[in-house]
């Protein structure tokens, strides 16, 4: 298994990553309602933060890079996450 990320760039490109993966997938999937859509984005967000957790140490996970680069990239959406 591979050692979790302790530097600040490495967790924020980490970060990106997932954030810009919802938003693709988001963005392709037009079969569900705004609402429907944004449930399933909350969801995902969740699940992002949960595997984020798992990639990184405890003190990158203090820096709250995750819960900024999410709140960036959904800044218009209702979908953004509220903090833990």
């Amino acid at each position: 298994m591979s050692s979790k990320i302790d530097s600040t760039p490495r967790a924020t490109r980490l970060a990106q990553t997932i954030a810009s993966d919802i938003a693709a997938y988001a963005q392709a999937d037009t079969s569900l309602s705004s609402e429907a859509q944004r449930e399933q984005i909350k969801q995902q967000i969740q699940e992002g933060r949960e595997f984020f957790r798992s990639r990184v140490t405890p003190e990158v996970l203090s820096h709250g890079i995750y819960e900024e680069v999410v709140r960036s990239k959904f800044a218009t959406s209702s979908a953004a996450p509220q903090p833990d």
